[in-house]
């Protein structure tokens, strides 16, 4: 069972697609599918495929080709990333509270979170993904290539 994100901090375009893939997924399977069932078949099987339709050039780095047409793990690190993601933007909404000294709206923190820090976080946690969890990183062309693990 894959860690579940919280439905109010994800895009209302994502949570539209889940829904009609929930349609579907209950006319083949011709009984009723629940929407935490239906979240978890998109993630894991329709996610990428989704992600490339909305956005058709994906790389993190152009010069290194795509990196969904060359990750043999991509699923499995996004399904890491997306609670990671959501914990740096809970952290940021907690220090601009602080600093602040006033509540933040989640959706004031993401953007924060986005405009000054998801480039660094996204290469960094992509760093420590690659280099120390995935099952690949001893002899992945993107580990290898694409991040230097020696320091």
């Amino acid at each position: 069972m894959i860690m579940h994100v919280n439905h109010s901090r994800i895009s209302p375009v994502l949570i539209e697609a889940i829904n009609v893939h929930k349609w579907f997924l209950s006319k083949r399977l011709e009984k009723e599918v629940s929407f935490v069932d239906a979240e978890e078949d998109f993630l894991l099987n329709y996610l990428i495929p989704w992600i490339e339709q909305s956005n058709p050039e994906p790389d993190i780095n152009p010069a290194q080709g795509n990196l969904i047409n060359r990750c043999n793990h991509l699923r499995a690190m996004m399904m890491v990333q997306v609670p990671a993601y959501e914990k740096a933007v809970r952290d940021d909404q907690w220090y601009l509270g602080q600093f602040y000294n006033n509540p933040i709206k989640w959706d004031d923190a993401q953007t924060d979170f986005i405009k000054n820090y998801v480039q660094e976080w996204g290469d960094k946690f992509r760093r420590a993904y690659c280099g120390h969890i995935c099952p690949d990183r001893s002899r992945c062309k993107i580990s290898l290539e694409l991040f230097d693990l020696s320091n």
